[in-house]
């Protein structure tokens, strides 16, 4: 069990602390966004959901290309586009602006490389642990 939480602990706090700092967001959002020039309640509407959108449509993609990459240059690539779109939408003064840094956020989620990562580097009757020291980490 010791062994399991050493090869999945880094991964897992990776992905926990995105998702930590996406919540904190996630309860305040929809009222600052309220106040952004242009902002409409379908526009606020977008912005809460469009993390989920593009992440939803790029995971195979990202997949992909940490299949041909590599897991760890994908992740890299995937944490850098979320802090992009982090910074974007921290200085956002529109409501467009916001929509560019959140649909940047969904698309560096990096879920299913992390996933597949922690998948990789345990065996097969471990992984049933390993997805759930991921999960308490995020929880």
């Amino acid at each position: 069990m010791k062994t399991i939480i050493k090869k999945v602990w880094h991964l897992s706090l990776i992905i926990g602390l995105r998702f930590l700092g996406l919540f904190i967001v996630m309860s305040v959002l929809s009222a600052y966004a309220l106040n952004l020039e242009g902002a409409t309640p379908t526009l606020v509407g977008l912005a809460v959901g469009g993390y989920a959108l593009t992440q939803a449509a790029l995971q195979v993609p990202f997949g992909v290309l940490s299949d041909k990459i590599g897991r760890k240059k994908a992740i890299l690539i995937g944490l850098l586009i979320f802090a992009a779109g982090s910074v974007v939408a921290a200085v956002a003064d529109d409501i467009y602006t916001l929509l560019i840094g959140r649909f940047l956020q969904g698309a560096g989620a990096i879920g299913a490389v992390v996933i597949a990562m922690i998948s990789d580097h345990v065996k097969e009757e471990e992984r049933a642990h390993a997805m759930a020291v991921m999960g308490m980490v995020i929880a």
